[in-house]
């Protein structure tokens, strides 16, 4: 936040009033980090006041910036990011490739550490090239001024698609699916755990949780 702001001043001093700014935030603008959510989450969505979010004030600051000056906005809000950027701790995938590369290198199995219902949930995600184009076009297109956009590829896909090597039960569609085991070389796949009894439920401490309702999880 000081450093957007420090930016914005920056900019005031200079005297320069960029005809676009564009903010990048991010999926956590509708709260699912801190529960169930109305999904798919729309541009238009309420913001969710629970807790505070770092995102509204850099939002807000943007906002009377161009206010003041003038200058237009536009908020491009990107769900998980996957793909190869250095340094970049978020990335999923970097946990679970580093996860199935151990287990390959042990000889032991790739389990999941999840339930049946994190296996079967489904997930959308975005990259960094798809959010860099839908970016450059917000901000290049007049009719996009002063809105925000989701980036997210809206092709759901779910642990259960990702995680098992399928090579091992469908040989005829390995040539298609590069899922998790099979990039890293692990023999065995574990499923989710179905005894409900090992697992220990955990409630949010929000009521009700971002969607509006309560949902215990």
């Amino acid at each position: 936040m000081t450093l957007l702001c420090n930016f914005l001043s920056a900019l005031r001093i200079a005297s320069i009033t960029p005809k676009r700014f564009l903010l990048q935030t991010g999926a956590k603008n509708y709260g699912g980090h801190l529960g169930p959510t109305l999904n798919p989450p729309v541009e238009s969505d309420p913001r969710v006041d629970i807790e505070p979010n770092f995102y509204y004030p850099q939002e807000d600051a943007l906002f009377e910036y161009c206010s003041e000056t003038g200058a237009k906005w536009n908020v491009i809000r990107p769900a998980w990011i996957i793909g190869a950027v250095v340094n970049a701790q978020m990335n999923a995938i970097y946990g679970v490739g580093v996860y199935a590369a151990v287990q390959a290198h042990l000889g032991k199995t790739l389990e999941f550490p999840g339930s049946i219902t994190d296996w079967t949930q489904e997930h959308a995600h975005s990259t960094a090239m798809l959010t860099s184009y839908l970016s450059e076009w917000a901000v290049l297109e007049d009719a996009c001024e002063n809105q925000a956009f989701n980036a997210s590829d809206t092709a759901w896909t779910t642990w259960a698609r990702f995680w098992p090597e399928l090579a091992r039960f469908w040989p005829e569609l390995a040539r298609f699916w590069p899922e998790l085991a099979r990039w890293f070389g692990a023999k065995d796949v574990g499923k989710p755990e179905l005894d409900e009894s090992k697992f220990k439920t955990l409630e949010m401490p929000y009521n009700p949780p971002p969607l509006g309702y309560d949902v215990h999880v």
